[in-house]
């Protein structure tokens, strides 16, 4: 589990005690909390829908803001001795998959910089720059509000779900397991087809002041495969629709895999094509002869 499960971590811990002995020294430029500030300020007060923003979505804007302060983070603290695991799985991974987007590689920036910051655990304590930002928010005086966001974020996880259509302007999906739903806006613009099958990450409204959520990633479409054999898949990883632990168990599955890359691998070894909007998958991640990249082929 997360460090904020359990307490805080041992590097988080050890990150909140160097920035003690640092306190007068400026650890992250914060001058871009100010622009947060001011979003969140709108947010509460316009409370505006999608066709009211003509394509300006402040909700999208916060969690990019959110996105970009974890990088900031990770970029000031990475350097540290106590970060040194984390650095050399990003290091290892940046080589690997040259998240780019594509044509250069099907790992999106979008896509890699949330599973680098709240999926990639490190240390005894399974953290994540995620919760390191969280345990020492506080400490560095981030704004309460904004916190809040960086724990939505880190609650967040790629999903598998089927488009069921469309209204005014929001994507209507259904998780396959959980058989819960989510409008989003969907800002890469991919339209989306009945039935089709989404691998994205939604993030909530925040402050419950408005009414739909955001897909944070350009949407991964997996093709060449029913609903029922994705349902198997999880089956055969001992998560079931009837599984008393289901939340957990996908919370987990879907943020780790089964090793550090192994999602990662899966899109790299499933790419079947893409468009501006989209990126299509083919293929289950347990059976190596159904992705077209499989080393195994």
């Amino acid at each position: 589990m997360f460090s904020k499960d359990i307490g805080m971590g041992l590097i988080s811990s050890k990150l909140c005690k160097r920035f003690l002995a640092e306190k007068e020294r400026k650890v992250i430029p914060f001058s871009e909390l100010v622009e947060t500030k001011k979003l969140v300020s709108v947010l509460k007060k316009t409370m505006k829908t999608p066709e009211d923003l003509k394509g300006y979505d402040p909700v999208h804007a916060l969690y990019i803001s959110v996105q970009n302060m974890a990088s900031l983070f990770a970029e000031q603290v990475s350097i540290l001795p106590e970060m040194k695991e984390y650095s050399r799985i990003m290091d290892k991974a940046e080589r690997v998959y040259i998240p780019d987007g594509p044509p250069i590689s099907p790992l999106t920036r979008s896509y890699f910089t949330h599973w680098a910051f709240f999926d990639a655990t490190f240390g005894k304590d399974k953290e994540t720059i995620g919760t390191c930002f969280l345990d020492s928010g506080e400490l560095l005086g981030l704004d309460p509000h904004f916190l809040s966001l960086v724990g939505l974020a880190q609650k967040s996880r790629m999903g598998i779900y089927e488009y069921i259509g469309s209204d005014q302007g929001l994507t209507d999906l259904k998780e396959l397991l959980t058989d819960k739903t989510y409008s989003c806006i969907c800002p890469s613009g991919y339209p989306g087809q009945k039935s089709e099958i989404w691998f994205v990450r939604i993030h909530p409204p925040p402050f419950n002041l408005v009414n739909y959520s955001v897909i944070m990633t350009t949407p991964y479409i997996l093709i060449g495969h029913s609903k029922q054999e994705w349902v198997s898949f999880f089956e055969r990883n001992s998560i079931g629709r009837k599984d008393s632990e289901l939340e957990g168990k996908l919370q987990f599955f879907l943020k780790h895999g089964r090793s550090t890359n192994y999602w990662n691998e899966f899109i790299v070894e499933a790419h079947a094509g893409y468009r501006k909007e989209a990126i299509f998958l083919q293929g289950i991640p347990d059976l190596a002869n159904t992705r077209p990249h499989s080393p195994s082929k």
